[in-house]
């Protein structure tokens, strides 16, 4: 009688919770490709660099507890993450409109897959010597706490490529 009543609570178990996962894959609306997903992107709130830094720019300034004798570097340190973000806001335009229109281009060869890969790192060599050399005389100024935060902080997180695509870690 004990293994009835048990099977049976099992049972119910089971589905009382695939019911709701269920409906909610219902609400769901399907995928069609690339599209939804570009779509999606376009929606969310912050979509390009340069309205990202300057909420992370006060974010850390808040966080280094910037004095007053740190504000000069504080303020050439900010011009260049906000010159970098408006680059790659350009870049990001760049590469919509070459995404609109690949399909009329033929396919690059190899060499040129691999110059189109050289250039991009050479670029994104100047623009991590630009942080740099915006960064060290801030970092110079800044107490041993205030290091310890910055440590942190100031070093652009990479990207990887996960399950979902491009994502912060």
């Amino acid at each position: 009688m004990n293994t009835w009543i048990a099977r049976i609570l099992v049972s119910i178990g089971v589905v009382v919770t695939a019911v709701p996962v269920a409906i909610a894959q219902s609400a769901i609306p399907p995928s069609h490709g690339r599209m939804d997903v570009s779509r999606q992107y376009q929606q969310r709130p912050f979509s390009l660099p340069s309205e990202r830094v300057e909420v992370r720019l006060t974010y850390i300034k808040t966080a280094l507890k910037i004095s007053e004798d740190q504000e000069s570097q504080w303020s050439a340190y900010a011009d260049v993450m906000r010159k970098l973000a408006r680059e790659a806001d350009e870049r990001i335009e760049t590469w919509r409109s070459w995404m609109k229109d690949r399909r009329q281009r033929p396919r690059p060869t190899a060499i040129e897959r691999l110059e189109r890969r050289q250039s991009f790192h050479a670029a994104a060599l100047r623009r991590l010597n630009e942080i740099l050399a915006a960064a060290t005389p801030l970092y110079e100024v800044l107490t041993p706490d205030q290091k310890l935060v910055a440590d942190r902080m100031l070093v652009p997180r990479p990207r990887r490529l996960g399950h979902e695509g491009w994502r912060r870690r």
